[in-house]
């Protein structure tokens, strides 16, 4: 029944309503025959009804008056049906009389059901509905009154449909007749096919004088090319319709009982041109045909394609001969006693089971599997709705039929209830043995039924495990019981993925040949081919591209196989890849290369490889940096000099002006600065602060580098614009003495001045550099030039504290008479109000006016009390200094005393 069915869609266009045609000939049309009555029908299909549950067969059913639906436009949802239009009893009160005039209809729908009711809606489409109409006018000619149609007499919204997805069988196999109604399709707009019609058309015509059945056969394919409609080839591959077939067991009907000879001849027609595409859509038919012409049928099917492919029919010569002799043996078939039901025995039911997953017969649902056929050896009723429901019923069809738990295990994975079968130990004794490659026991477990779609925890299955290992010889074992080749682990990693990323050449093989698919990857859409080439497998990254696996994929980060494998400096997967033309520069978002990933990492010989395969050495980062940036910035001379020697351009800048000549001077990396300059870098070139190389060498204290620049050309008196800073006063701010000897030995100005007049002795000496101090004074440096505010480098000094810098000073001859701040301050004032009591003696010695007044009287005797440095006033009072001075306020030395000092004390002594 149609039940749970939906619509067909196949290789030819869905039919549009076609004009009526002239009434087709009285003996291509469906014949109806007498009925058999339920006690002469075999025990296989009485015992249907007589086993049926009480609760099922008092159940009211529905069949509808033949006379309501030829009035119908067409048919009408079961919710929609009149009660005038139907009869409504229980089944067990419909008579043996009423059956007699009783017809079922076997059909494939045209439109999927809703998922809510829409008013007005059917799936038939109006072909069909003519089909049925023309059958149901001769059942009601002869004197029959009720059809019974799934779409009209089982609830489809109102209710649950199970009672009658049980007991409809029992219907089939009462009702006088069974009408056959598949979808219908347009001929195929090529010429072609329908030339191929019209060529066998006349061949059989040329027959039909020796043979009646080809006059007949020549005349229904003259129908169909006049209504230019085919019927689909789906029929007869549906479970639900092979069930619907089999309660006619025992009848001894013929085709023509069932369906129309053109409908029939339109399911061959359409079976052949799928099957150019797909062979499995003939499979049916070969075993409906018999085996003589299925062979036929075989044989016809590559030249078939051969003429489809090239639109010519020149190319299979005596192909219309061979379809004319098919459509001879399908007439044949069509009015003949062949077999057409099947008995629904235990024989058949374990053949079913093994069969129902090797693509014989399609389902919309697969579990239309198990319930097409439940009910003709189970009655008990199940949760329809459920997994667990579909299980049990799966168990209690295993076990009338006495299968294994093999036939039971296959059936449920195809049905996807693997994961609620309960665990053999036979199951985990399968997954040790694929694990450790033991392929003898793997048979041997298989064969007693072990489960071989268990998975472990992570959802790795047999194939994953044995694709982990490289037991190859084992993937096709699994796979022909049934074990998916693209099932995903958490994580998402494939079985194929799983070798590729293990290196397993021979698994991967096997695994492609079992139907992997070779672009099936993780979320991130990392491919198979390229976690290959992400691990460096060079024998595993061919064997996916002899399959054909796309080598320049690009997953979610950017990456591509090229990228990755040159970011990890695997050479040889990176010239395999190149060789087979990847889009060699193509980058990342943030503007790095297959090159710049290769440099930067230092992997010397895939920078080789790509070099030679001409992969710019200019593509650059959002920031500007290069290849060979990268690489003088890491210090890498050999990249540096394999990269220029590539055509890399030397001079290329980033975005803040800072290129290779300048990073490699910054860093220090001498022989990097070299190797540069010996391409003629631009030895001037400014960053974006305006510094040269040799001013940020200088400010970083890389002496041998500074020596280079410098042999190289560069202005040692450079400052930088906007500023006024120069190399030699970096170096000495920074106290790099050996620049600053450097940069005095190639005659910089040793006392260049800052805006605020800082020369570089005076930098060095405020901040301490004692070596610098002396180089400076060592080269002549001039210590009585000042910066504002009369400051002189012996002042700072001075107020810094810097005791051995002041002795340098002041041993070179570093005025201390002249050194006074714009206020006043000497040396000495300094000094003494900062208790610095070692350069208080220092200046005394070399002669400085002990009791020197500021403008407001105040000597340094006053700043030494008021400070409370004892051991300074100590020094100034044995040196002389007057106690007794007084400063602008009347106040001696002794009167600003800090308390607790001793000061005081001191200076009241006579």
């Amino acid at each position: 029944m149609g039940c749970g069915s939906s619509t067909d869609t196949g290789r030819l266009g869905a039919a549009t309503p076609a004009p009526e045609a002239k009434p087709r000939d009285e003996n291509l049309l469906v014949s109806i025959q007498e009925n058999v009555s339920l006690d002469d029908l075999p025990d296989c299909i009485s015992d249907l009804h007589h086993g049926m549950p009480g609760t099922i067969k008092h159940a009211a059913m529905r069949l509808l008056k033949i006379s309501a639906v030829l009035n119908w436009p067409t048919i009408k949802v079961f919710e929609e049906v009149n009660k005038s239009e139907c009869f409504s009893v229980p089944y067990s009160e419909v008579s043996g009389d009423i059956w007699n005039q009783t017809a079922v209809l076997s059909w494939r729908w045209n439109k999927s059901k809703p998922a809510s009711m829409q008013p007005g809606f059917t799936p038939m489409s109006p072909t069909q509905f003519r089909e049925l109409v023309e059958v149901l006018q001769r059942a009601q000619a002869i004197g029959m009154q009720y059809v019974w149609i799934d779409w009209s007499c089982v609830p489809q919204y109102s209710t649950s449909p199970m009672v009658e997805v049980m007991r409809s069988k029992v219907f089939y196999a009462r009702a006088r007749t069974m009408i056959i109604v598949p979808t219908f399709n347009q001929l195929p707009g090529d010429g072609v096919v329908r030339l191929l019609l019209v060529k066998a058309a006349r061949s059989l015509k040329r027959r039909g004088a020796q043979s009646s059945i080809c006059e007949l056969a020549a005349s229904t394919v003259n129908t169909i090319l006049e209504r230019e409609l085919v019927a689909g080839r789906e029929y007869f591959s549906r479970v639900w319709t092979l069930a619907e077939r089999m309660a006619r067991y025992g009848r001894k009907e013929q085709l023509r009982n069932w369906l129309t000879l053109d409908a029939w001849l339109g399911m061959i027609v359409d079976a052949m041109i799928t099957s150019t595409e797909d062979k499995s859509a003939s499979r049916i038919y070969a075993k409906l045909l018999g085996r003589e012409a299925a062979e036929l049928l075989d044989r016809i099917l590559e030249p078939l394609a051969a003429a489809v492919r090239t639109a010519s029919m020149l190319v299979s010569e005596g192909l219309e001969d061979s379809v004319a002799q098919l459509f001879e043996m399908a007439a044949t078939m069509w009015q003949s006693d062949s077999v057409l039901a099947e008995a629904p025995t235990k024989s058949w039911l374990m053949t079913y089971m093994e069969e129902t997953h090797q693509g014989i017969y399609q389902a919309w649902n697969e579990g239309d599997r198990v319930w097409a056929v439940y009910s003709y050896f189970c009655w008990n009723q199940v949760d329809q709705s459920s997994q667990q429901g579909l299980l049990e019923a799966l168990k209690n069809l295993a076990q009338v039929a006495g299968a294994g738990r093999k036939s039971l295990v296959a059936l449920a994975g195809k049905l996807n209830l693997t994961a609620l079968l309960q665990v053999d130990e036979a199951d985990e004794k399968l997954l040790n043995a694929v694990e450790e490659g033991q392929l003898e026991q793997v048979q041997e477990l298989l064969e007693a039924g072990a489960n071989p779609l268990i998975k472990r925890p992570d959802g790795s299955t047999s194939v994953h495990l044995a694709a982990a290992k490289g037991h190859a010889g084992i993937i096709p074992l699994l796979a022909k019981a049934g074990v998916g080749v693209n099932t995903k682990r958490e994580g998402g990693a494939t079985p194929l993925t799983v070798a590729a990323m293990n290196g397993h050449t021979e698994a991967i093989r096997a695994l492609l040949a079992a139907g992997a698919d070779k672009e099936l990857g993780f979320t991130d859409k990392a491919t198979p081919l390229y976690i290959a080439a992400e691990k460096g497998h060079v024998e595993a990254l061919r064997a996916l591209m002899q399959a054909g696996a796309q080598a320049d994929v690009v997953i979610n980060t950017g990456y591509t196989p090229l990228l990755i494998a040159s970011l990890h400096g695997f050479a040889e997967v990176v010239r395999i890849l190149l060789q087979a033309g990847v889009k060699k520069d193509r980058t990342l978002q943030d503007g790095a290369n297959a090159l710049y990933l290769a440099a930067e990492k230092r992997h010397m010989d895939t920078v080789k490889e790509l070099l030679k395969a001409r992969v710019s050495t200019e593509a650059c980062l959002q920031s500007g940096a290069t290849p060979l940036y990268i690489a003088s910035q890491n210090g890498d001379v050999e990249m540096v000099e394999v990269l220029l020697g590539g055509g890399a351009n030397k001079n290329a800048a980033r975005k803040d002006k800072s290129n290779p000549l300048y990073i490699a001077s910054e860093r220090g990396h001498l022989a990097v600065v070299k190797a540069l300059l010996e391409r003629e870098a631009d030895v001037h070139h400014k960053f974006q602060s305006g510094a040269t190389p040799l001013f940020i060498a200088a400010q970083n204290g890389h002496t041998e580098t500074v020596l280079a620049l410098l042999e190289a050309g560069a202005d040692k008196n450079f400052k930088i614009e906007g500023g006024d800073s120069t190399p030699l006063l970096t170096a000495a701010k920074g106290g790099h003495v050996g620049v600053v000897d450097a940069l005095l030995a190639k005659g910089a100005n040793k006392d260049v001045q800052m805006k605020d007049g800082s020369t570089p002795l005076l930098v060095a000496a405020s901040l301490g550099h004692l070596p610098v101090v002396q180089s400076l004074l060592g080269g002549q440096a001039k210590t009585e030039l000042m910066k504002e505010g009369g400051v002189t480098p012996l002042i700072v000094a001075t107020d810094n504290g810097h005791v051995d810098i002041v002795k340098a000073l002041l041993g070179v001859g570093a005025s201390i008479s002249s050194a006074r701040q714009s206020d006043g301050y000497s040396p000495l004032h300094i000094a003494c109000s900062k208790g610095f009591v070692e350069i208080v003696r220092d200046v005394l010695d070399k002669g400085a006016e002990k009791d020197a007044a500021l403008k407001d009287g105040t000597t340094p005797l006053h700043l030494a009390a008021s400070n409370g440095f004892l051991e300074v006033a100590q020094v100034l009072v044995r040196a002389g200094a007057r106690k007794t001075a007084t400063n602008s306020l009347g106040q001696k030395p002794i009167d600003v005393a800090k308390a607790g000092t001793g000061i005081a004390e001191l200076l009241s002594r006579d």
